[in-house]
């Protein structure tokens, strides 16, 4: 293959399905895309990926551009790094500013994703002065407009998905575990476990792990949160995660623990 050459650098789970709708308009202008994993993050790539291994092997690549979800990048890697983001900024700690508009000096260009984000960072790149912002939209969600005519993955039985944020004075995941496995044994209601990549507690972990080792019905996702996935579930459960932006694009209902910026658009409890 041959043609411009772009790199995605990849430090949390969260990140390959954001970058798979870029790679397929990478590849469909004929140009390469290959990825690079931190030590730590689990290997998502399907066999039609290019992965490089080594620091190395990314400087001999020399990809005109490196796209991050995540918040950080190696500066020394040959390209423009874009910031193209993990979530849509929701003020989930209920502040006039969210720390998404938060500038760490790793980014050239930063690609918003609509009129909650834009605004701010141009307010931000005529301070800084060193970076670029464009309205691309995000590409995460380009998947859930393609499919928008197929019909939802659904079962005989409702489906809910659980997914929480990992920032602890709002993470619903410690509470909410016994509340889970007690409607998980008493309703004949199919639940998915999702957790954030970002949530370090073991044992928590471990005891959601076991829900669904205990529960036939009940599953524990360790991959991407994608549109396949959230298309099997019917309404969702969570706290403040941005996820409950993307849950909504597919026109389903969302039921919040404890959210702290609740508008009428959920049913918070």
């Amino acid at each position: 293959m041959s043609g411009k050459r772009y790199l995605f650098f990849v430090s949390l789970t969260y990140s390959y399905s954001i970058l798979r709708p870029l790679q397929d308009a990478i590849w469909q202008r004929g140009d390469e895309a290959a990825w690079f994993i931190e030590d730590g993050c689990e290997n998502w790539l399907r066999n039609d990926e290019k992965q490089l291994h080594t620091i190395q092997q990314v400087m001999d690549y020399n990809p005109i551009a490196v796209f991050v979800p995540g918040n950080w990048v190696y500066d020394f890697f040959p390209g423009v790094k874009v910031a193209v983001f993990h979530g849509y900024p929701i003020q989930k700690r209920n502040k006039s500013i969210d720390d998404s508009f938060s500038i760490r000096g790793w980014y050239d260009v930063y690609c918003t994703q609509g009129e909650s984000s834009t605004a701010e960072f141009l307010k931000l790149e005529k301070k800084y002065r060193y970076f670029k912002v464009y309205e691309t939209g995000w590409c995460k969600v380009d998947s859930y407009f393609q499919v928008q005519a197929e019909k939802n993955i659904s079962s005989e039985k409702p489906t809910i998905i659980y997914s929480s944020t990992f920032t602890k004075d709002i993470s619903s995941a410690p509470q909410l575990i016994y509340v889970i496995k007690k409607l998980a044994q008493q309703r004949l209601w199919n639940w998915i476990i999702t957790l954030h990549p970002k949530i370090n507690d073991v044992e928590l972990i471990e005891e959601y792990r076991n829900l669904a080792r205990e529960n036939t019905n009940v599953t524990f996702n360790d991959g991407p949160v994608d549109i396949q996935l959230l298309r099997k579930a019917d309404v969702m459960l969570c706290d403040s995660s941005s996820i409950i932006v993307e849950f909504m694009l597919l026109d389903k209902p969302v039921v919040t623990f404890r959210n702290t910026n609740p508008g009428d658009y959920l049913l918070n409890v």
